[in-house]
């Protein structure tokens, strides 16, 4: 071949190469590339259909390019790759809260398992033990074979404890199955931060469904101070994923992971039995198919028009249309907290500066709400009633709803009125939340230490006074031991109070009295204004 040939496009030479070299040469290629290769010429297009081809790309992990792999068997495996892409539209929350949740251990009844599927805060708690010991939950999922695509856990800040202490796991393993006692398929272990934020692990792009979802908790952080035992407390666990009856229109895929499923058992979950059947039968297959796609017919709808609606409330706030959106999340997802969460979420994303420099407009969004006085409103949702209060503070919005039981206060609107100097509302909203140690970090800044003596006598004196040093001066810790003499705390706590301040008790053994000394010495009597004050007073009127 000539280079005039090849620029002219004869591709009689290209025809000419074994189709097996083609083949192997291919192999290295992506399936774009390969697309793009059914074009040139009848024996690419031949070589770029082979069916070997398509089978190694569904088992190699992409790498940003595509979604998933997967070992499914398939006879078009061309099909099942272009249908793989499909599962990026189907993503549901799939854990079916009605199922019976298990936990190798919990604290207190109040603190179970099923808090973890809640949107409001609540936390489940296990048991204490030693660092090693491992916990493990059990969640039932939508459908007998649900494919699971991440998982997501948030752990548990105890911010109403000293330190605000996180009890979070060490790390966890992923497992699925189709019986509560055996379990196909199990991950990595994956490693968890000790952080109070929301942590996703993704089992996506392999393809793995089962109908029950196994969390092995392994290792533990942090003791309790009360008894120095180790826990794991986890606020919110997320589970996301697609029942295989939503996948109608991808029938390679659907028929693939249903032979699986039936491969791994699953027959002796179904109501119907096996015995003179082959596992592996179409006929069998495609009874799975009806019966999983019949259950799965009132989820599917539930689950499109609630995205429906909630495409409109994103679009409304898009605009700006904040009232119409409130009125739109009140009318349909007022008892939805996940929905009201979501929409809250995309209302902060309207801003372009950061959320805290709010748009005054923003706060219509309440309106629907407020009008009617009969939904509490959640953490996010109580941020705007902190907006709100701030831009029009003579009407009180804040102590209103507050005594009417309709605000859920947050650590994050008592920063919000920190920052705008409004001490005394944050000290309230840490209060509710019993956050102590933002509480006293608000008194200490406005000065009251009559009232941190209150809540001091819970914590560690010397850690009181070291903040005050640090945020004012020694003198102000000195004033803070002052208020403390005045009360009625113990001689043993004032004794710690003089050896922090370092004061000179000069022989004396009573620790109060040395306290009021040094507070005299530091700050003396103006004898010439007591002289003017006494002066002034002395009139027929006194």
């Amino acid at each position: 071949e000539t280079e005039d040939q090849a620029r002219l496009g004869d591709v009689t030479a290209w025809d000419s190469i074994p189709r097996a070299v083609l083949v192997k040469c291919f192999s290295f290629l992506t399936h774009r590339e390969l697309t793009q290769l059914l074009t040139v010429s009848r024996n690419f297009s031949l070589a770029a259909e082979n069916d070997g081809l398509w089978k190694a790309l569904t088992r190699r992990k992409p790498e940003g390019e595509s979604s998933y792999f997967s070992d499914l068997r398939s006879p078009n495996y061309k099909k099942l790759y272009q249908e793989l892409a499909c599962l990026r539209l189907h993503t549901y929350r799939v854990v079916d809260q009605q199922s019976d949740l298990y936990a190798s251990s919990t604290d207190h009844k109040s603190q179970s398992i099923a808090n973890v599927l809640r949107a409001n805060p609540s936390f489940w708690s296990s048991k204490g033990a030693d660092a090693e010991k491992p916990e493990t939950l059990i969640f039932g999922l939508v459908s007998p074979v649900t494919i699971v695509t991440s998982v997501s856990l948030k752990p548990y800040r105890a911010a109403y404890q000293w330190g605000q202490p996180i009890y979070a796991p060490r790390a966890m393993r992923i497992s699925l199955g189709y019986t509560r006692d055996e379990f196909v398929w199990s991950s990595d272990v994956f490693p968890v931060l000790n952080e109070d934020r929301e942590q996703t692990f993704h089992i996506a792009p392999r393809i793995v469904g089962g109908k029950f979802l196994r969390l092995e908790l392994l290792g533990r952080y942090q003791t309790q101070r009360e008894d120095d035992l180790y826990y794991i407390c986890l606020e919110k666990i997320g589970v996301k994923g697609c029942p295989l009856g939503v996948l109608k229109e991808q029938p390679y895929l659907s028929r693939a992971i249903a032979a699986q499923a039936l491969d791994h058992g699953l027959s002796k979950e179904m109501s119907w039995s096996t015995d003179s059947m082959d596992c592996k039968s179409s006929s069998l297959v495609n009874q799975l198919l009806e019966d999983l796609s019949a259950s799965c017919a009132g989820f599917v709808v539930t689950a499109d028009e609630h995205r429906r609606k909630m495409m409109r409330i994103k679009r409304e706030l898009s605009t700006g249309n904040f009232m119409a959106a409130g009125e739109l999340v009140y009318q349909e997802f007022r008892h939805d907290s996940h929905a009201r969460n979501q929409a809250i979420s995309w209302l902060r994303r309207t801003e372009d500066q950061p959320f805290r420099s709010s748009n005054p407009r923003r706060s219509l969004y309440l309106y629907p709400f407020l009008k009617r006085g009969n939904i509490r409103l959640n953490h996010a949702e109580s941020f705007l009633v902190g907006e709100l209060d701030h831009l029009h503070p003579s009407q009180n919005v804040f102590f209103n709803l507050l005594r009417a039981g309709l605000m859920s206060p947050s650590e994050e609107l008592g920063d919000y009125y920190v920052a705008k100097g409004e001490l005394r509302k944050a000290t309230i909203v840490f209060q509710r939340c019993n956050v102590v140690d933002r509480v006293i970090e608000v008194l200490i800044m406005s000065k009251l230490y009559s009232d941190l003596v209150v809540i001091s006598r819970e914590f560690d004196i010397e850690d009181i006074i070291e903040k005050i040093i640090k945020v004012h001066s020694a003198d102000e810790a000195l004033l803070f031991a002052k208020e403390l003499c005045e009360s009625d705390v113990t001689a043993d706590i004032l004794d710690r109070v003089v050896k922090k301040l370092q004061i000179d008790a000069r022989g004396d053994w009573n620790p109060r009295r040395t306290i009021l000394a040094e507070v005299a010495r530091r700050n003396p009597p103006d004898d010439s204004k007591l002289d003017t004050e006494n002066m002034s007073e002395c009139s027929p009127f006194t």
